[in-house]
């Protein structure tokens, strides 16, 4: 019999690890969480993924870097479920004002444009982890959402979360038409709402307007 770790437990993960069971190895998964059940199989928590390597698939690197490499972050189906889950039961026990994914150009960009419908904006505190600031700004890390609420239902909406095998962090509060992050007390990111709306919605019309263009003559 021969040894072998998995990492990652989402759909590929999981079907690797279960074709090895059935060939008789011994087999121990790796996710983040360390729950999860895969017959015949050991499932534990740890580092699974590589940050840089899940980076290269964000929006960030293919439109600013101008590159793209890696694999998309792996997503844990247990933990997919669990987040819609909680995410259903805030909403209808009207515990939370907004919701919002970060799929696509990660935190920072899912906090912007929550800002944009009513001009509120936030100021939140973020902790890197030894990770650099574009990673924990625009990383695409499956399974998260960004919530808004009153205060006073803080404590019940990790209570929700917590049944549901999720964790909540509280980030910041709400402010009045402007948008500032910090990262480990260092500020990265302050901005009003309004010019940083003219950037996004006029994008389009800016790069086009700045493509040369040829014409040809028979």
């Amino acid at each position: 019999m021969t040894r072998h770790v998995v990492f990652g437990t989402g759909q590929i993960g999981r079907l690797v690890a279960e074709q090895l069971v059935a060939r008789g190895h011994d087999v121990t998964a790796v996710n983040r969480s360390g729950r999860g059940r895969i017959d015949g199989a050991t499932v534990v928590g740890g580092d699974a993924t590589d940050a840089e390597v899940e980076f290269g698939s964000s929006e960030y690197a293919k439109v600013v870097l101008g590159e793209v490499w890696g694999f998309p972050p792996a997503l844990e189906l247990e933990g997919e479920a669990g987040l819609q889950k909680a995410v259903v039961q805030l909403t209808a026990a009207g515990l939370i004002d907004s919701a919002h994914d970060c799929s696509e150009g990660g935190l920072a960009v899912a906090l912007t444009r929550c800002a944009f419908q009513k001009e509120i904006g936030c100021s939140v505190e973020l902790s890197s982890q030894g990770l650099a600031p574009e990673f924990v700004l625009f990383g695409e890390d499956a399974s998260r959402i960004v919530i808004s609420c009153d205060p006073a239902h803080v404590a019940r909406i990790k209570e929700v979360v917590g049944k549901q095998g999720i964790f909540a962090d509280l980030l910041g509060e709400t402010v009045s038409r402007n948008l500032e992050f910090k990262l480990d007390g260092r500020t990265v990111v302050s901005a009003a709402i309004a010019e940083l709306r003219d950037v996004y919605e006029n994008a389009l019309e800016r790069v086009l307007r700045a493509e040369p263009v040829a014409v040809a003559a028979g």
